[in-house]
């Protein structure tokens, strides 16, 4: 599919398959999870089907989409619209690991050595302010998602144990945290394997279920204004000459200031 998009006064072309997110994103099969089959029944997000106006729109209801229209109606932007191709939490966000914690997938190490000691400091110390969010997001709209609070253990796959003892001195010296230390027979018991030698704990860290999570955070900033719009692919992006942005769905469309683009993979 062929649209027309104008940037700042500059003309381009740009070419979709058949939606924002690649070609087989409408009507994809639903995967079959555990997290599928144990999530809790829900009303589904009707589909736009008439053009309306916003301040921002939003395109993506994962994690990413729903933070930052959580974060936009808490800054006093009470005119943002969510539109989700699929279900809330299609995409990874409804199916990950559900471990959360502070961190990159970027070595800490590594993550010093590209930005520096101090930079990596600040972002760091971003993460945790994640994690946090997330807890107080659980907590402020009452979601029921299987939080485990017992941390998580870095487990060691080598017989070195000089990987486990490095690692937990960075961690202390250059981000002031301090890790709990599992050793090789405490390690295995746990783990109920042998595979394993040794391992560090977070005890910040947490588990939940991802799916139950994210549509409890959809139903909370929809209670505080936010209009999300299930099964409303985006097939067209444009710009009018006065800036305002046209995001068009199978059936309906709207008209923004400003768009967030949250689709990570799927764009």
């Amino acid at each position: 599919m062929h649209t027309e998009y104008y940037i700042q006064g500059y003309h381009a072309n740009v070419t979709f398959q058949n939606v924002i997110g690649g070609s087989n994103i409408i009507n994809q099969p639903k995967i079959e999870t555990y997290y599928r089959a144990t999530a809790l029944p829900r009303t589904t997000s009707s589909a736009l089907t008439n053009h309306e106006h916003a301040q921002v729109c939003v395109i993506g209801a994962g994690f990413a989409g729903l933070s930052a229209a959580k974060g936009l109606a808490e800054r006093g932007i009470d005119d943002v619209v969510v539109l989700e191709a699929e279900e809330i939490g299609h995409g990874c966000s409804g199916r990950n690991g559900g471990f959360v914690f502070s961190g990159f997938n970027l070595d800490e190490a590594d993550l010093i050595n590209q930005v520096g000691l101090e930079h990596a400091k600040t972002l760091y110390l971003h993460s945790e302010t994640a994690v946090n969010m997330v807890r107080n997001n659980i907590d402020n709209f009452q979601i029921e998602c299987e939080v485990n609070n017992s941390g998580i253990m870095l487990a060691n796959w080598f017989d070195r144990p000089e990987i486990l003892r490095n690692y937990k001195t960075l961690m202390a010296e250059a981000f002031d945290v301090t890790l709990g230390e599992y050793g090789l027979d405490e390690c295995r018991s746990l783990l109920k394997s042998k595979r394993y030698y040794g391992a560090l704990h977070e005890h910040g860290a947490f588990h939940f279920h991802p799916l139950k999570y994210i549509h409890g955070l959809a139903d909370g900033i929809k209670s505080r204004g936010v209009r999300i719009y299930e099964n409303s692919p985006v097939i067209r992006l444009s710009r009018t000459k006065g800036g305002m942005h046209i995001v068009d769905t199978p059936n309906g469309a709207i008209t923004a200031k400003m768009i967030i683009m949250a689709g990570s993979a799927y764009m």
